[in-house]
């Protein structure tokens, strides 16, 4: 399980890598930081959706 954890950890982290890098600039990076954070949002969302680990009201 925690070698899981690592590759994955691992692969998302080079895979937000490579996406910076694909549509970032040194000199306007601002943009790339917003659809990366965006799409790390959805993809964790997707993880809370998928798993069905939504907190309950209470």
């Amino acid at each position: 399980m925690q070698l899981a954890d690592w590759a994955g950890s691992a692969l998302l982290i080079s895979l937000g890598g490579v996406l910076l890098a694909a549509i970032a600039s040194a000199v306007q990076p601002s943009p790339a930081m917003g659809l990366l954070s965006v799409v790390l949002v959805l993809l964790a969302l997707t993880g809370v959706r998928l798993t069905s680990r939504w907190p309950k009201r209470v």
